[in-house]
């Protein structure tokens, strides 16, 4: 059967258009990047304005504190004057207060950090608070950096940083502490408002986490100090002088925010502000990037249903005609005038269809024949012989295996109490289920012998436990008498019994006969033995040799029955009983 001409590059063209005609994807990509490029440089910006306001003010509290300890310096060189009694060096000290412009009261410790005098500019600054003495642990930071502050001091809403210094004579030590007012941050924390940005929040946070200094709107609250973590990296942000710039979210909305610690200083400098100014300033630009892809969202959806009219119709039989096909329905031809490449596959497909039809056909012969030589030879030496893995010479291999026997005890008085018919249907019974049974564990049928059924193991495929295999099915055997016992007690009366022979060794494994009819079968000493054993055995009982149960491991409960002579073999064998 002539094929169709095939046709070309229609498809393909038609392809190229569609491809053209959504060609506004990339534009439309193209603007989301320049949408997320303004956006990461807005953020930027914003984010360089809070690290502004953050910095600026731990600058303007580090320039207060070096101004507040020089002053401080020149008061403590009055104090440690040695060659003054103490009451002149802090009466001079006192006048020298006049100068300091920075703090308005200082206090001076003894050694222990009790208190010993109080300087003051005036009277008004008596309210001016101080620590009530100095523990040792802040002396001794003050001696080994020189210089230490305290935790703040907080009196009529004023806030107050104790700046403490070492005052070294010939023969004393002591301190004096300055306590530094914090107003200035206030003042400053407003300026820097004014200038960048009115909606951006500042706050100047203590030890506690409370507030020392704030302007702007609210200071963060405590969800947002959990988010940005102040109270866990207060001593990192502090003791390394850190920046970090975030953004979090709190109180049901994001923020960004700057957070600033400065060296030794117990503050921390936050600058915040609501991401939603960010998103303000991008509406504008957003609201015109939203109208171009509204557009090249539409132009694509007109050209995306003109597309789709035209080559879904063809698609979808193409798609139907291959269910079809899935469901192993072959005799009907694809029939698809599209006048393109798509017909081109349909007619491949009805090409494909009728060679899957022959190749069914033939499959479903070779199961058959399959099926029907599985009736008279091994069905493992089917497969092999199938897949050309077995050879069919005549002639076989030496090879060690496990050949089993199972007769039926009494099966002479059975045949004088039954009819024919009914002997042959319980035998046809009970040899179907004996072969599933040497089947399930991988066992090769080799034939019926009357009553009787011969198997073996590793042959003609390799087995490492054939011996342990022979044994757990002849235990199976007698275990499922037990229940096919019952159905014939109730159908026929009867009561089937098996004597069951085992034995390992090397045999002669191949095909024997002529060559228009051979057998695949093992033979040798080692088939006679397991046949003889077999006789040996009492009904519903299983004997083996040692070589079987040396074999098969201790996985079985066996019991040695000694040394017996038995016919046709050279030597006494010792016989083993299997304690199913």
């Amino acid at each position: 059967m002539t094929s169709s001409p095939r046709r070309r590059g229609k498809f393909r063209r038609k392809l190229t258009v569609l491809t053209l005609g959504l060609t506004i994807v990339p534009a439309i990509a193209l603007a989301w990047t320049l949408l997320a490029i303004y956006r990461r440089s807005l953020e930027e910006s914003y984010s360089q304005r809070l690290y502004t306001v953050a910095s600026d003010l731990a600058h303007t509290a580090e320039a207060e504190i070096r101004g507040a300890r020089q002053q401080l310096e020149v008061i403590a060189s009055f104090l440690a004057d040695g060659d003054r009694p103490a009451a002149e060096r802090i009466a001079r000290t006192r006048i020298a207060m006049s100068s300091a412009l920075a703090f308005s009261r200082a206090q001076i410790y003894d050694e222990n950090g009790e208190p010993i005098d109080s300087l003051m500019k005036g009277a008004e600054e008596r309210e001016t608070p101080v620590p009530p003495r100095l523990t040792a642990e802040l002396r001794a930071a003050v001696r080994d950096q020189g210089y230490a502050v305290t935790p703040l001091l907080r009196q009529d809403g004023g806030t107050w940083l104790p700046l403490i210094l070492p005052v070294r004579g010939t023969a004393f030590t002591w301190y004096v502490c300055a306590p530094l007012p914090l107003d200035e941050l206030d003042r400053r924390a407003n300026d820097l408002i004014l200038t960048l940005e009115h909606q951006i929040a500042v706050v100047v946070l203590d030890r506690a986490l409370e507030p020392v200094a704030e302007a702007g709107a609210v200071r963060p609250g405590d969800e947002q100090m959990q988010a940005l973590g102040l109270a866990a990296n207060f001593p990192v942000l502090t003791g390394n002088r850190m920046l970090v710039v975030k953004r979090y979210r709190a109180r049901g909305q994001e923020y960004m925010a700057a957070v600033s610690g400065m060296a030794d200083l117990p503050l921390l400098f936050v600058a915040q502000l609501p991401a939603a100014v960010v998103e303000q300033q991008l509406s504008r630009v957003r609201l015109a990037i939203l109208g171009a892809i509204a557009l090249a969202a539409a132009l694509s959806i007109a050209i995306g249903l003109w597309f789709a009219r035209t080559l879904a119709a063809p698609v979808h039989k193409l798609v139907s005609y291959a269910e079809t096909l899935g469901k192993r329905q072959f005799d009907r031809p694809m029939e698809l005038s599209s006048n393109d490449e798509l017909e081109v596959l349909a007619d491949a497909m009805s090409a494909s269809a009728r060679s899957l039809a022959a190749s069914e056909a033939r499959l479903q012969e070779e199961a058959a024949i399959r099926a029907d030589l599985g009736r008279y030879l091994p069905q493992q030496l089917v497969d092999r012989v199938a897949r050309r893995e077995q050879e069919l010479d005549l002639g076989g291999q030496s090879r060690v295996v496990t050949v089993m026997f199972a007769d039926i005890a009494g099966f002479t008085e059975l045949v004088k109490t039954q009819k024919p018919e009914v002997v042959g249907k319980i035998l046809n019974e009970l040899f179907t289920i004996l072969t599933e049974i040497v089947f399930r564990y991988g066992g090769t049928i080799d034939k019926f012998i009357g009553d009787c059924v011969m198997a073996f193991w590793n042959a003609p495929g390799d087995q490492a436990d054939h011996a342990r295999r022979a044994m757990s099915c002849a235990e199976d055997m007698m275990a499922w008498l037990e229940v096919g016992n019952r159905g014939w007690g109730e159908r026929f009366g009867i009561h089937i019994e098996l004597a069951i022979g085992i034995n390992t060794g090397t045999v002669l494994v191949g095909n024997f006969g002529s060559k228009t009819r051979m057998e695949y079968t093992c033979i040798g000493e080692t088939v006679n033995l397991a046949a003889r054993l077999e006789h040996l055995a009492r009904p519903q009982q299983i004997l083996i040799t040692r070589a079987t149960q040396e074999a098969a491991g201790p996985e079985f409960e066996t019991h040695s029955l000694g040394l017996h002579t038995i016919a046709g073999m050279p030597a006494a064998v010792e016989v083993v009983e299997v304690l199913a």
